[in-house]
Formats: C-alpha cells, sequence, structure tokens
C-alpha cells in the first residue's frame, strides 16, 4: 500500500525535503528482494481500536476533518502540505479547542507526542514494519 508523503518537513527551522518517501521505501524492497533475504510480508489489517489505544479521541477526532477542513481555507492547499502556524503556550486553557483550524491544528499537534500533519488527501498512519 502506498501513502500519501509530505513533501517538506521542518529541521532546525528550515523546511527541508522529507526523507521517508515512497521512493525510499521502493528502494528498501528492491534491495530486500534482490538479496533474498526471505519473504517480504504486507502489514496485518488492524482497526482503529489499536489507533485509538494510542492516540487521545481529540486528536483522531481533529484527523477526520483536518484535510477537508484546510483546503477549505482555500482551494489552492490542496496542492500544500499543511503545517501549523499557531502555537498554544501553557498558560492557554487545553480543555477548550480554538474554533480556528490553523490554531486547531497548533494544538492538536503539540499533544505529549510529537505528531505528524495531515498531508495531501489524508492523515499519515504508520503501517507495522513487514519482517
Amino acid at each position: 500500500m502506498r501513502f500519501i508523503t509530505a513533501s517538506s518537513r521542518c529541521s532546525a527551522a528550515n523546511l527541508v525535503p522529507c526523507f521517508e518517501i515512497p521512493a525510499r521505501a521502493d528502494y528498501v524492497l528492491q534491495e530486500l528482494k534482490k538479496r533474498n533475504l526471505g519473504p517480504v510480508e504486507g502489514p496485518d489489517a488492524f482497526d482503529d481500536a489499536a489507533i485509538a489505544r494510542i492516540h487521545a479521541p481529540r486528536y483522531l477526532d481533529f484527523l477526520a476533518n483536518a484535510w477537508s477542513e484546510w483546503v477549505a481555507l482555500d482551494p489552492a492547499n490542496a496542492a500544500r502540505d499543511a503545517l501549523p502556524s499557531y502555537w498554544p503556550i501553557r498558560t492557554f486553557r487545553s480543555d477548550v479547542l480554538p474554533a480556528s483550524f490553523p490554531a486547531r491544528m497548533g494544538c492538536s499537534l503539540t499533544t505529549r507526542a510529537h505528531r505528524s500533519p495531515p498531508v495531501r488527501g489524508r492523515p499519515r498512519v504508520r503501517a507495522p514494519v513487514a519482517h
């Protein structure tokens, strides 16, 4: 299964090309097959309960509509990565979500663990690695 990926990421306050891209996965798969290290299997199917065990419901609710809200701000956003531009500070209330989508994106992506922003059509969800 191919996932849509972001075109850039932030590193040391600069936007740089993403390292984890489909072409890299293709290269790794090609090398594994070429070296005949054994069968390469796809990930097992899992239901949303697996994702819900590790992500807060509020974050999953945000992701469910994030892309459509991002594009609704400006149709040209369909060709852009959704990167947060608002960041909450410690004195802001965390129990109330802002009405503004960009502010909600900043709040949703600064929870306890690092989060990946929604990218071009669907949130990025990391599938289990085949061994």
